[in-house]
Order: structure tokens, then sequence, then C-alpha cells
């Protein structure tokens, strides 16, 4: 993950890169969505990429 810009014990960040959209990478990337937070999420597979978009839609 990539932090950037925004005020917190760890530093600052504005939004948070998740590389990866597998099982793992899309629900950290879910999780931070419900969270109210900025994310980018990079895949490389197309199949993949479609997938973790859609669970970020059912939740």
């Amino acid at each position: 993950m990539i932090l950037q810009d925004r005020e917190t014990n760890l530093g600052k960040y504005h939004m948070i890169g998740v590389v990866g959209g597998g099982t793992m990478g899309a629900g950290i990337a879910v999780s931070l969505l419900v969270a109210e937070e900025t994310v980018v999420l990079v895949e490389s597979d197309p199949v993949r990429a479609e997938a973790a978009l859609g669970s970020s839609k059912t939740r």
C-alpha cells in the first residue's frame, strides 16, 4: 500500500494504492472504501480488475 498526504500517526497521505486485485487486494480495497478512504487499485489482469470492481459494488 502507498500512503500520501493525509495526517495520521503514520504521516500524511491523500490516497491509498493497492497493488493486485485478487481476493486479498480486493478485500483490502473494499475495506478502505468502507472507511471512506480514496483508493487506487492496480491490477494487470482485466478479468481480476473486473472482479475486484464487482466486489466493491456488492458491499
